[in-house]
């Protein structure tokens, strides 16, 4: 066993907002150390902050302390169809080999969790399909004390896997694009204001019309007309 193992888990990025994920991350870590919870994922939509928070649940020392058998971080990404590569890689960096002939992601994860014993947590971030993370989903639950915390920005693959699930919300960008829209033409109303200070305080100090700007995929607002 590798005890105490903290794998792959990246550093830890700058805080966007103290108060919003210092509010989620309580909330995961106490689902994550509860009893029966094991599979669980954390939704929110692009730049929302999932990574922070996943960075902070690694590093807790709760989460530390209760899960003996290590940390162990994985980011499927839209570069992979399933957990395989991501999970020998993980082996590789224990120096074990836990790969075989056919590919397979659970077995591959049947090995790692062989090897580190009960008591680890997975972590995965950026999943975009269940397929990425279901091999990791059924071994974890072959091993009571092992769990696993997955974010992703499509609530469906919480739902088809049947994880509890945890959201970050955020006023959506189209709602954040029109608002900004409006705001460029007259003062904010009541409601207006209170969404705009929701969406300072998701994206902290950077600059708010420039994160719209430079995330938003449709023509509902130009760069000059918010700039």
């Amino acid at each position: 066993s590798k005890t105490g193992s903290f794998i792959g888990v990246p550093s830890l990025p700058s805080c966007l907002s103290l108060k919003l994920h210092n509010k989620i991350t309580n909330v995961a870590i106490s689902k994550v150390v509860e009893k029966g919870c094991q599979v669980i994922g954390l939704v929110g939509m692009v730049g929302a902050g999932k990574t922070v928070v996943l960075s902070r649940i690694a590093r807790n020392q709760t989460i530390v302390k209760t899960f003996s058998g290590g940390i162990y971080w994985m980011r499927a990404g839209f570069d992979t169809l399933d957990s395989y590569k991501r999970v020998v890689g993980i082996g590789k960096m224990l120096k074990q080999d836990i790969s075989n002939t056919l590919k397979d992601p659970r077995r591959a994860m049947e090995s790692l969790l062989t090897l580190t014993g009960d008591n680890a947590l997975l972590i995965v971030d950026d999943v975009y399909s269940a397929e990425q993370v279901r091999a990791i989903e059924v071994e974890v639950e072959r091993f009571p004390g092992t769990k696993m915390i997955f974010a992703t920005c499509c609530p469906g693959i919480v739902d088809e896997l049947g994880a509890q699930s945890l959201s970050m919300s955020m006023p959506s960008m189209q709602d954040s694009a029109q608002l900004i829209s409006r705001l460029t033409k007259s003062p904010p109303n009541k409601e207006e204001s209170e969404h705009l200070k929701t969406l300072i305080t998701s994206l902290g100090h950077l600059p708010l019309v420039m994160v719209i700007a430079s995330r938003s995929f449709t023509r509902l607002i130009g760069y000059q007309e918010i700039l």
